[in-house]
């Protein structure tokens, strides 16, 4: 497990986004099922894997790892949370509409969709995004309904994902 200093920090600006989350003006991420819905969601986590320059490895921290196995490996390969994170959640979708998604290898065992509640559990957690939710009394129903658009203070995912794209590893 990585404990450090992010590597991708330098790119890793703030920007303000709004989150509208009302249906009329869903996302083509929460479409559904579809090709185009699956390659969608597919380009978010295309980075995969890293590498790290000699300089950025010297701030990797590993946690349970001897420092002389850390001196043996030549290249530090990286994914960040972030693109694991992304996987999971499609992940998760994909259980959504079974009758869709039949082939076995594109579906988690339990195991794993269990390691991906947990992440992203310990994400949310961790990035405890803090932006306030404001809710409305709809006298119509009687009910207090979540204002649909909020404004969140986000990372710049194009620039994250450029980062990591640029240190593919050599195959």
């Amino acid at each position: 497990m990585f404990v450090s200093i992010a590597p991708a920090k330098e790119v890793a600006f703030g920007q303000a986004k709004v989150f509208d989350l009302s249906p009329e003006n869903a996302s083509d991420y929460s479409r559904g099922h579809s090709d185009e819905v699956n390659e969608l969601w597919r380009s978010l986590y295309k980075a995969g894997i890293s590498s790290l320059t000699p300089e950025e490895q010297t701030n990797l921290q590993l946690v349970g790892v001897d420092a002389d196995e850390i001196a043996r490996r030549p290249e530090k390969l990286i994914q960040l949370a972030v693109f694991h994170d992304m996987h999971c959640v499609n992940k998760l979708r994909q259980r959504l509409f079974p009758d869709y998604y039949t082939d076995p290898s594109l579906l988690l065992g339990t195991w794993h969709m269990d390691h991906c509640i947990d992440a992203l559990r310990q994400t949310i957690m961790c990035s405890g995004d803090i932006t306030p939710v404001v809710w409305r009394w709809n006298y119509a129903m009687a009910t207090a309904m979540r204002d649909a658009s909020v404004m969140h203070q986000c990372r710049d995912f194009d620039r994250v994902q450029e980062w990591a794209m640029k240190r593919a590893p050599e195959v």
